[in-house]
């Protein structure tokens, strides 16, 4: 409420607020609580969380793809890890390893090919402290029209997946987990593919918490000396098949 002091308006009116300073009368917007402090604060934490880690594994699945990945999938891991903020929660009810909702086929990129590839999805269960990876074959007699232009100048492939393991503790994604085929020629059968190993890091100790990233891919070549790759921006068959989490 604003009252008269030595004839001048003094207070608050509505919304605005009436002071004496140094014998005029200035008159300011009432200042607001902003109800939103908490969960800017809680929002602006989640992000710091999903950054670094979108960005300690944006390093290890560009060098996967052969260094043809775009900022779009950094930014799609946070966008990832921001819709589901209890994947950031340092403690949760986890028994086993769940997978994050709408990770599978994450893109690499934003032409991702590979399912255009392959004859099925990509498998990961876990069991007695061991991962299972299960690859299926590729459909090389039925390749879509648009992937054509690209396979025609296949003469083999090589099929490969990486894990990746992220520790919220030390903020660090290392490779756990890494396979690559022998060279197939284009014309041969596909078949599919089962690697079981153990779930341990680099030291050789058990991985029971944090975050696992399972990427696969096919890498073409033009002809069977040839040691460069096929695979370019516009058709870069990469991609992550899902992000699995524990607490």
């Amino acid at each position: 409420m604003a009252v008269l002091k030595n004839g001048r308006l003094v207070g608050r009116v509505g919304n605005l607020v009436y002071r004496d300073v140094k014998g005029r009368t200035i008159v300011q917007s009432r200042p607001r609580r902003s109800k939103r402090g908490f969960q800017l604060t809680s929002r602006n934490s989640n992000f710091s969380v999903a950054s670094m880690a979108a960005s300690a594994l944006y390093r290890e699945l560009k060098d996967f793809a052969l260094n043809l990945s775009t900022r779009e999938l950094y930014n799609s891991i946070v966008s990832l890890l921001m819709g589901n903020p209890e994947v950031l929660q340092p403690e949760g009810l986890d028994n086993d390893w769940s997978l994050v909702p709408d990770s599978h086929l994450l893109p690499v990129e934003k032409r991702r090919s590979l399912p255009g590839l392959q004859n099925g999805a990509v498998g990961l269960d876990f069991a007695e402290g061991t991962y299972r990876v299960q690859i299926p074959p590729l459909k090389t007699s039925q390749i879509a029209d648009s992937i054509h232009h690209v396979w025609k100048n296949v003469q083999e492939y090589e099929r490969t997946f990486v894990l990746l393991y992220y520790d919220f503790e030390t903020t660090s994604a290392s490779v756990v987990g890494r396979w690559t085929s022998r060279r197939t020629k284009k014309g041969a059968k596909s078949k599919s593919v089962l690697i079981e190993r153990d779930l341990i890091d680099l030291d050789g100790f058990p991985i029971s918490k944090g975050l696992l990233v399972l990427a696969v891919g096919v890498r073409l070549y033009a002809a069977p000396s040839s040691s460069s790759y096929l695979n370019r921006p516009d058709y870069n068959p990469f991609v992550v098949t899902g992000i699995w989490k524990k607490h």
